[in-house]
């Protein structure tokens, strides 16, 4: 996916000529500390509510807290949310609760 000028929110590689390709990757520590923390954070409850009540949570989340150590599991579903909140930045459009 290449975008002709940089978003501020936006994480990517400037390449020859400028143009701006956007690289989605893992959440590092090169990005907004405030925004990798809010993330981690939150789905470190998200994942405590789910093992106290595993019918409530989603089948993915479900899933990996039961297969994964519990830092494992919370990193995973902070980088997924992460995407899930690029996305919806990139296409300027608002969450739309996943079909089951």
């Amino acid at each position: 996916m290449k975008a002709a000028l940089p978003a501020p929110y936006l994480t990517g590689i400037l390449l020859a000529y400028g143009v701006f390709m956007i690289a989605m990757g893992k959440i590092t520590k090169q990005g907004d500390r405030c925004i990798r923390k809010l993330l981690a954070v939150g789905m470190a409850t998200r994942a405590v509510m789910a093992k106290r009540s595993p019918e409530k949570a989603g089948l993915w989340t479900a899933k990996i807290i039961a297969d994964k150590p519990f830092r494992l599991a919370t990193t995973a579903m902070a980088n997924k949310a992460a995407r899930a909140v690029s996305a919806m930045l990139t296409k300027k459009q608002e969450y739309r609760q996943p079909a089951f």
